[in-house]
């Protein structure tokens, strides 16, 4: 019954889009022409959002069931965001197999590094001259994990003295180095927000990592934001120890179904439908989707 409810609402988003000749891209979808019914969801994130301490590192994870927009939401609220020195970051997780390790930080690190192309060289050159202090020779500590960041460094890797260490010892380098990577573009004068979508299938070292950020409030600044399936059986995500570890700065939200009454946003004027008409194809979008599109 699911997955035939599922197959009607594709095939009526499909035929809206075609409909209005919409391009879509996936990675970046457009918002505005079917984001409607989340006025109040929108205002309670950005307020979220925008009250956290910046001398803090927080945490914002967005709960729902499968596709009833937590993504698009989170997007929404980001795409709002124009403050002046702001890198918003997005990386995804997968349940397919052959996902790597840290697999939506290092999307994100990608995502970044192109962001860092549009800056100005003096710009630039002042984040990378912070980073390089903060790091001295440890830069090689970060870039083993995350090769994204040799072209922030212009490949200039400082090799990191080969010590025996224990893989404990090795873990704990890299989250310090990370951190105080991450610290000198904040203490630079930027803010960094990362949206970590589909973050039920976080792999456990992408898990540590955040754990390990949120918990030594290792970055000023740095709010990071996860959109987490509900209703996944056996997933038990270890974000939840942190929203009851450190309430002030990890918050849930949870996101329930759009309203019937906003579903007729859907129909194109140009049908030029009649009350009646607007009345049962509202009625059947409802059936289809219980306001879970």
């Amino acid at each position: 019954m699911k997955k035939r409810k599922n197959r009607s609402w594709n095939v009526i988003i499909l035929l809206l889009l075609c409909e209005q000749k919409m391009t879509i891209n996936l990675r970046h979808p457009v918002l505005d022409q079917f984001f409607f019914g989340r006025e109040q969801e929108t205002e309670d994130l950005s307020k979220l959002l925008n009250g956290f301490e910046q001398s803090e590192t927080s945490m914002i994870l967005v709960e729902g069931p499968a596709g009833i927009g937590k993504t698009s939401l989170i997007r929404q609220v980001l795409q709002n965001q124009n403050r002046k020195n702001l890198f918003v970051l997005y990386g995804k997780y997968s349940d397919q197999p052959g996902q790597v390790p840290y697999q939506a930080w290092k999307e994100a690190i990608g995502d970044w590094m192109n962001q860092m192309l549009v800056l100005s060289e003096d710009e630039l050159k002042t984040l990378r001259e912070n980073a390089t202090a903060a790091l001295q020779h440890n830069m090689g500590t970060v870039t083993a994990v995350f090769e994204e960041l040799e072209q922030f460094f212009g490949k200039k890797l400082f090799k990191t003295p080969s010590v025996k260490a224990e893989s404990h010892q090795i873990k704990s380098r890299f989250y310090y180095f990370f951190g105080k990577f991450l610290k000198s573009i904040s203490r630079s004068g930027y803010q960094i927000v990362l949206f970590l979508d589909d973050l039920q299938w976080a792999d456990p070292a992408s898990q540590l990592l955040t754990e390990e950020l949120v918990l030594r409030n290792a970055v000023p600044g740095l709010i990071i934001i996860g959109a987490q399936r509900t209703g996944i059986a056996g997933s038990v995500p270890k974000t939840k120890q942190l929203l009851k570890e450190h309430p002030g700065r990890v918050f849930s939200y949870q996101l329930n179904p759009v309203g019937q009454v906003h579903l007729h946003h859907f129909i194109p004027p140009h049908w030029d439908f009649t009350p009646a008409d607007t009345a049962a194809f509202n009625q059947y979008l409802w059936f289809e989707s219980e306001g879970n599109p």
